[in-house]
């Protein structure tokens, strides 16, 4: 086994389909910190604004009174953490009643507004500006784009992939048919086959890991 595994490492023309390989996890690595990258680059802007906290919440605009059951159906949707009954003086309107919905992270902000329109309940979020909307809308566009990009990537690698492994295979055609002229079965061989493919990919990919992850701390 061991033999046959320095036989297809060793084989120049299997090197080319290593280094694609390689490539290819460098790129899967890549795009799968894509959106930390951006969720930090967005969440630094809103510390910097010091709205932290407040792009966190969510208000109900009417003023309405909530049963409990519905207070409890809201405390259960993703990511809501708690759901307070709220009072404020104003000037011009005297006391107003509102409900105020603290969210466990304001890129989950808007899931949690369109659970509650689906619920028929009217809200918004507390942090409201252009400076606000803009990062927030920028980084839903980004979070578009990651998905489209995904799937394509998706594809792409999985076509490679299986074309730089029928290659490799097809290059040890030689060694192959001599294991079955020395007695080994093709059920034998298959597991060699597949064997190989998983240690082989398992490499490539933890190297291509720490590959990525040396490249992201010099840079960032």
């Amino acid at each position: 086994m061991l033999n046959i595994f320095k036989s297809f490492i060793k084989n120049k023309a299997n090197k080319i389909y290593f280094i694609v390989l390689f490539v290819l996890f460098i790129i899967i690595c890549f795009y799968l910190n894509l959106d930390d990258i951006a969720y930090n680059y967005y969440n630094s802007k809103i510390e910097a604004e010091g709205i932290t906290e407040k792009s966190k919440t969510i208000l109900i605009q009417e003023v309405i009174n909530l049963s409990e059951k519905e207070v409890k159906d809201i405390k259960q949707i993703d990511h809501v953490i708690n759901v307070t009954n709220k009072e404020m003086e104003s000037s011009l309107l005297g006391t107003i009643k509102f409900y105020e919905i603290s969210v466990d992270d304001w890129k989950n902000v808007n899931s949690v507004i369109k659970e509650l329109d689906n619920k028929g309940i009217r809200c918004s979020r507390a942090v409201i500006g252009d400076y606000y909307d803009t990062l927030f809308n920028n980084y839903e566009n980004i979070q578009f784009v990651l998905k489209i990009s995904g799937i394509l990537i998706v594809i792409v690698f999985s076509l490679l992939f299986i074309n730089c492994w029928k290659n490799i295979f097809k290059n040890e055609e030689k060694n192959i048919s001599i294991l079955k002229t020395i007695g080994y079965r093709n059920s034998k061989i298959n597991i060699i086959k597949f064997n190989i493919f998983i240690v082989v990919s398992f490499i490539t990919f933890v190297l291509s890991f720490i590959t990525t992850k040396i490249c992201f701390i010099i840079l960032l």
